[in-house]
């Protein structure tokens, strides 16, 4: 299978898998970097001609994958596991002044994440601080789920919120709401009572876990 790359405004390198037949969309293991692009002859057939940096949603959109249905469904699966947290760590949702969000700066991702805390937050979710350490740290695979929490806990510990870096004015997303308090490039110092750090992995893995400070 010839596999033409192209990098993703995730900064993670993903690519088009070409069959015969087929075209297969997926996210590769790696980090953000440069790839040489071969079997031009191949991209031309998919891509138009000249055209080999797409963002997320135009190339889904040219590929015809249901991004909202998928959006949809990781919305739904998000709105679970943050209530299910909530509910066992017997916390309500304006305890919470943290997310550590699962953010992996794609499109279906990102919108589905902010709708779910929306919906599980209501007004508390315009209170709280979201970041996405992945920003900083790049997707960690196997291991982001434990280095995220460890970030919510000494959100925990030392009362400070750390940034999504790297947002420019103007790059937003029109489904996303930018009343949220997304942290964008600077820390903030606040007190942390509460945080979450979800974790919604690749295959459909759905994990939030909650961390608040230890009170006698």
């Amino acid at each position: 299978m010839e596999q033409p790359i192209y990098i993703t405004g995730a900064g993670i390198i993903s690519a088009i898998g070409v069959g015969k037949d087929e075209v297969l969309h997926s996210l590769l293991k790696g980090e953000s970097g440069i790839a040489p692009l071969r079997h031009l002859d191949t991209i031309h057939k998919h891509l138009p001609a000249g055209e080999v940096k797409w963002s997320d949603a135009q190339m889904r959109e040219h590929l015809g994958l249901d991004s909202e249905f998928q959006a949809n469904r990781t919305s739904l699966m998000g709105s679970i596991a943050l209530r299910e947290a909530l509910d066992d760590a017997g916390l309500k949702p304006e305890d919470v002044d943290y997310i550590n969000v699962h953010g992996t700066s794609t499109h279906v991702g990102d919108i589905s994440e902010a709708k779910a805390i929306k919906d599980v937050f209501g007004d508390a979710a315009y209170k709280l601080n979201i970041s996405s350490t992945k920003s900083m740290t790049g997707h960690l695979l196997g291991a982001a789920g434990a280095v995220e929490a460890m970030v919510a806990v000494l959100s925990v510990k030392n009362d400070i919120i750390p940034p999504t870096i790297n947002h420019e004015e103007g790059d937003n997303d029109e489904e996303i709401d930018y009343n949220l308090n997304f942290t964008f490039n600077k820390a903030q110092k606040r007190e942390v009572r509460a945080a979450i750090s979800n974790t919604f992995g690749f295959g459909g893995h759905n994990a939030c876990v909650a961390f608040k400070k230890y009170a006698e």
